[in-house]
């Protein structure tokens, strides 16, 4: 009987260690969304998994709903599919610190206001008349409205247009305005998320006056000079134009007759003053160092090989988890830097999508601005291997994985064996 109570031991330990009970904790994340749009509008909520690069759609059935998330992940979460003339609050991170409680989150969804104003180019002022034609990505002609001094775009029945919130659209003339050349097609891009802290986005669409039409302005009258011509140049003796005695008159006196000779003419001349102009003192040139201090950063993503990967979604967020740069990478570096790049704060790089056959196994990359003089900035650099060889290398881990609780049960068997053996032995000696 001791011997069937010591296999039954020794067999639930080697299976136990064989295949350990899996163990999975989540959290859950309630999402709130506030803001008077429509009711029957359907919005989804997007959820990225940083650690492995993907992402889920998550509908939304009400203005409060639950889901479930993985401990200790990080995520970015945004609203998507919004109603037209409605934009949401920016995207934000879950870490890994916040994601060990349950979480709420509230989004609020803003209307989008988009103002076009038609401007000459020159006082910069509105001008009327003409034309405006709105049209979609795919180049349709959208409708057709008039400029608006308060920049309103009512469509055909006269409510105005809604915009949709990360869509683009293309602005051009229908019907020039007189005097005026017609303008040029210009390029609309609605952000996807709220970047103007509620004011409207405004459009200039400006306009040239025609060449030919352009108003000469007044000229001024020209200055009135006397020149008076001396009978013979007077070099070296005071300025005759000054103190010049008054002519006194006469009669004309008949010129007496004399024998035509041949003599050359010289014209009169006419003395112009000269002018002396000081000669400027020399400056001494001083050399003006910059210490025009920058803060920023270059982000650029690399393969093995140490090129370039185009096509990549990169973001980067500041220490409360907002997005203030975002970018798809190609084949130069990025410089963040700018107004919402503060001295001193930390910010966090990280890879929304990968490039297209690459697997986004990229690690978040946390960076401290310091503001330096110069042009150089800090490097960060950011490495992504292609989708198979990231799987040859899962696969490796797993053998390895494997090979270990292999080991490790076969080390509990013999502890587990001897055990046996030594409880049979001691079992044999109380009975003798």
């Amino acid at each position: 009987m001791n011997r069937m109570r010591a296999a039954l031991v020794c067999f639930t330990l080697i299976q136990s260690t064989i295949h350990p009970l899996p163990k999975q904790d989540t959290v859950s994340l309630t999402v709130i969304v506030e803001g008077e749009y429509p009711a029957e509008s359907e919005l989804s909520l997007k959820l990225v998994d940083l650690k492995e690069g993907t992402e889920r759609v998550e509908t939304l059935d009400s203005e409060t709903c639950t889901f479930e998330l993985r401990k200790g992940r990080e995520y970015l979460a945004c609203l998507k599919d919004c109603p037209p003339g409605f934009i949401p609050e920016e995207e934000f991170l879950i870490n890994k610190a916040e994601s060990t409680k349950d979480l709420e989150k509230t989004f609020q969804l803003n209307p989008l206001e988009v103002r076009i104003m038609q401007y000459d180019a020159g006082p910069e002022t509105f001008l009327g008349g003409g034309e405006l034609v709105l049209r979609d990505e795919s180049d349709e002609e959208i409708f057709a409205f008039a400029p608006d001094e308060e920049g309103r775009v009512l469509d055909e029945e006269g409510n105005p247009f809604l915009f949709e919130a990360g869509a683009s659209y293309i602005l051009a003339q229908k019907e020039s305005v007189p005097g005026y050349e017609r303008g040029c097609e210009q390029l609309i891009l609605i952000p996807e998320f709220m970047e103007h802290n509620g004011e409207p986005l405004t459009v200039e669409y400006e306009l040239e006056k025609l060449s030919g039409e352009e108003e000469q302005p007044d000229q001024a009258p020209l200055p009135f000079y006397e020149i008076r011509r001396i009978a013979q140049p007077l070099y070296g003796e005071t300025d005759p134009f000054l103190n010049e005695p008054e002519e006194e008159e006469s009669l004309p006196e008949t010129p007496p007759q004399i024998t035509a000779v041949p003599v050359s003419v010289q014209p009169s001349a006419v003395r112009i003053p000269e002018v002396y102009l000081s000669r400027p003192a020399d400056k001494e040139s001083a050399k003006i160092e910059n210490r025009i201090e920058r803060a920023g950063f270059v982000v650029r993503l690399l393969n093995e090989e140490g090129k370039h990967i185009p096509g990549a979604s990169i973001a980067v967020l500041d220490e409360n988890g907002r997005t203030v740069d975002q970018w798809q990478s190609n084949d130069q570096d990025h410089v963040v830097e700018g107004s919402s790049i503060k001295d001193g704060s930390t910010y966090t790089v990280h890879m929304v999508k990968p490039a297209e056959g690459f697997s986004g196994a990229v690690i978040d990359i946390e960076h401290t601005v310091k503001a330096k003089p110069g042009d150089s900035l800090p490097v960060i650099e950011l490495s992504d291997v292609p989708v198979k060889k990231q799987k040859a290398l899962q696969k490796t881990e797993t053998v390895k994985k494997t090979v270990n609780y292999a080991l490790y049960a076969c080390i509990a068997a013999a502890v587990c064996i001897c055990a046996a053996v030594a409880a049979v032995c001691l079992s044999g000696r109380h009975k003798h």
